[in-house]
């Protein structure tokens, strides 16, 4: 096999905004509403879904119109990522320690403090590991990314499949 040379698509040597107010407030309430989504649906189903995907695309549409950096779409997109997967953890780790007796009673300030904690350090560890770590989702998401000058037609057709769903699982 040919060993291929890894070329960024943003050299270390480009200075780029990446933590900024705008992609941490746009990460911070997709958090919430997909953390919300994926809460009823791992409470009503028993399962959740990775909100990766359709956080990049929106992250992608709404930093379009701030001149958001892809950086910033990264960052956005991240925060939305670590905070739906917090729920995840959540829905599924509480319930078990007051149903297993570790817990008597629910201690919601000690559970927020573990899940806010969680949370940052979910996000600055993805932050520091991702250039460090192939992984296929992050990949993917870049590629979303990285076609923004086409952006409009693969966001579209993006928003149109996840509303067909969407509307099928209403149905």
């Amino acid at each position: 096999m040919e060993k291929t040379v890894f070329k960024p698509f943003v050299p270390s040597g480009t200075d780029m905004k990446e933590l900024s107010l705008k992609a941490l407030i746009l990460g911070i309430i997709m958090a919430v509403i997909l953390g919300a989504a994926n809460a009823y649906l791992g409470m009503k189903a028993g399962l959740t879904v990775a909100a990766t995907f359709p956080a990049a695309v929106v992250a992608m549409a709404a930093l379009r119109a701030f001149n958001g950096t892809i950086l910033e779409e990264n960052i956005a997109r991240t925060t939305a990522s670590v905070g739906e997967a917090l729920i995840a953890g959540a829905i599924f780790t509480i319930p078990a320690f007051v149903i297993s007796g570790v817990w008597e009673e629910l201690h919601y300030w000690e559970s927020t403090a573990i899940m806010l904690i969680g949370g940052v350090l979910g996000v600055l560890f993805v932050i520091i590991l991702r250039s460090r770590s192939p992984i296929s989702g992050k990949c993917c998401c870049c590629r979303n990314c990285q076609s923004r000058p086409g952006w409009t037609n693969r966001c579209s057709l993006r928003f149109q499949r996840d509303g067909a769903c969407c509307s099928m699982g209403i149905i």
